[in-house]
């Protein structure tokens, strides 16, 4: 753990035009906090709302810095933390480690601290660490990889940002596939229809490119809507499709969607990047070879 400490400049002035600078400095610095403070929850509330989020959005090690202030006797004390959060997927946490810097005084919090939290489906919740912890209100992202925290105990301006640490040993599930994701495909397949007035035939080999957007629910269920040119088939634009999907823990993959007019398409593929990406080919019909890179969109 790094050790954060703050140079207090305003001490090496002399007494009075360090007091003035001081106040000043601090008036500044208190502003940008809470303007900064006050962005972030505005953003993060309109962003996040329609989002379906549980206790289980936020699961695994995540890592905390924040930095602002202490008041105290009407006096800002800055202050700064490092700190690491274990959050259990069911309303409990734990911490193993922070560092912390009050006013320039650096405290190490030994491992054994831990807290409650709450999620609702809007992505917004609360944490509440053990007495005589501070309380915090958080807005978490869509994907549970990142939470904005601001501190909500009196004479405190504080907040800051968690994000998440996951390691590739975490185990996948559905839930890893939450959110709108854009796909980039091309490949080659028989071509399931011939518009008029354009050569070819159905189930001539054609090549295909395309982009295609799935919004998966975090539990098996996906919709979409895709741009897919043939070279024989053309293009039906903005075309809606669904379909399933089953993530194992070793983060492998399986779609199954049913475009309308087609056989059906299975897909098999692997998750990277923390649930951030996938990529996949299909297996079945056995004509088709088609590869796509999906990446999550928010």
């Amino acid at each position: 753990m790094k050790r954060i400490t703050i140079l207090n400049i305003t001490a090496l002035l002399p007494s009075a035009a360090g007091a003035k600078l001081k106040e000043r400095c601090m008036k500044s610095l208190t502003r940008r906090s809470l303007v900064a403070g006050a962005i972030a929850l505005s953003l993060s509330g309109v962003a996040l709302a329609g989002n379906d989020c549980t206790l289980k959005t936020l699961r695994g090690t995540y890592v905390f810095t924040a930095s602002g202030y202490n008041i105290v006797a009407g006096v800002a004390q800055p202050k700064a933390i490092v700190e690491v959060i274990n959050f259990n997927g069911d309303g409990t946490l734990t911490v193993p480690a922070a560092t912390r810097s009050v006013n320039g005084v650096v405290a190490r919090t030994p491992p054994g601290g831990g807290g409650t939290y709450t999620v609702d489906a809007g992505c917004m919740g609360t944490i509440a660490f053990d007495a005589p912890g501070p309380g915090f209100d958080i807005f978490i992202s869509p994907t549970g990889r990142k939470i904005w925290m601001i501190q909500t105990n009196s004479d405190t301006v504080f907040e800051g940002i968690s994000e998440s640490a996951q390691t590739a040993d975490q185990p996948c599930s559905n839930e890893t596939l939450k959110g709108a994701y854009g796909l980039s495909i091309g490949g080659t397949r028989p071509a399931p229809f011939v518009p008029d007035n354009r050569p070819g035939f159905v189930g001539q080999m054609e090549q295909v490119l395309g982009t295609v957007v799935q919004v998966f629910d975090g539990k098996g269920n996906f919709t979409q809507v895709d741009n897919v040119k043939g070279t024989t088939s053309g293009i039906v634009p903005d075309r809606p499709g669904r379909g399933t999907y089953t993530v194992n823990p070793d983060c492998s993959v399986t779609q199954v969607v049913n475009p309308p007019g087609q056989a059906q398409i299975v897909s098999k593929g692997v998750i990277v990047d923390g649930g951030r990406e996938f990529r996949q080919n299909t297996i079945t019909p056995d004509l088709f070879m088609i590869s796509a890179i999906g990446r999550k969109m928010n």
